[in-house]
């Protein structure tokens, strides 16, 4: 079953803040999110959010992380 996240709840998922998605996305770093047409606002699947998670820790050295 695929569900659906606001912009806030995927990022709590991925563990980043929101605002670092929308740089993201801003950046073309992940495709930008599917919007909720009666708000227009962005939508996220589990498929979706998988995705950015395996960018991410593809991204990530886990050496830099912990130093941060």
């Amino acid at each position: 079953m695929s569900g659906r996240y606001s912009m806030g709840e995927a990022a709590k998922k991925i563990g980043v803040h929101k605002l670092t998605l929308y740089r993201w996305e801003r950046e073309k770093k992940i495709p930008p999110a599917k919007r909720y047409a009666r708000k227009n606002e962005r939508v996220y699947s589990d498929e979706d959010i998988q995705r950015i998670l395996e960018w991410k820790d593809a991204i990530v050295d886990p050496a830099e992380a912990a130093a941060a």
